[in-house]
């Protein structure tokens, strides 16, 4: 019994240990400490989320982007099939980092995200800078987490 108990701990360790979601609450000096999760899975490139005017705003950095602004398409491998999703997205002036938002109650969109075990993005206009159309993956465990902290859901 006490081998089980043991095996049973070790795994969810394991488990947490590999999660591909990191949730954290930064005090920007505002009234409300902002609420953020981003993937940390030793890529140059992470997406990171957040809630800001009742929408969820997805950051993707670490891609080399020329103009503004540029449609992202966003696939979701959910239960073997693939859930496409796009938008236009906006880049900051240093065209370091694209803001990809949806609006937080759009069921679809975050039921998929929340039950997807990976998400492929992929720049389609010129503003990647290259012409081999790159797709980013990231796995999604601990996505339901992220959207749950992120929302203030229990």
């Amino acid at each position: 019994m006490k081998k089980l108990i043991l095996s049973v701990g070790m795994a969810l360790t394991l488990n947490n240990a590999f999660a591909q979601w990191v949730t954290k609450t930064i005090d920007n000096g505002f009234d409300v400490p902002t609420r953020i999760a981003y993937t940390e899975d030793g890529q140059t490139e992470y997406l990171k989320l957040e809630a800001f005017e009742g929408k969820g705003v997805f950051y993707i950095k670490g891609v080399y982007f020329c103009e503004s602004p540029i449609f992202v398409e966003m696939s979701y491998q959910v239960n073997g099939v693939n859930k496409k999703y796009g938008r236009v997205a906006e880049l900051n002036d240093e065209e370091t980092c694209a803001f990809i938002s949806w609006d937080i109650s759009d069921e679809d969109f975050f039921t998929d995200f929340k039950n997807a075990t990976s998400v492929k993005i992929r720049i389609t206009d010129a503003g990647a800078c290259s012409d081999d159309n790159t797709i980013y993956t990231f796995k999604m465990n601990g996505s339901t987490n992220a959207v749950n902290f992120v929302t203030n859901k229990k």
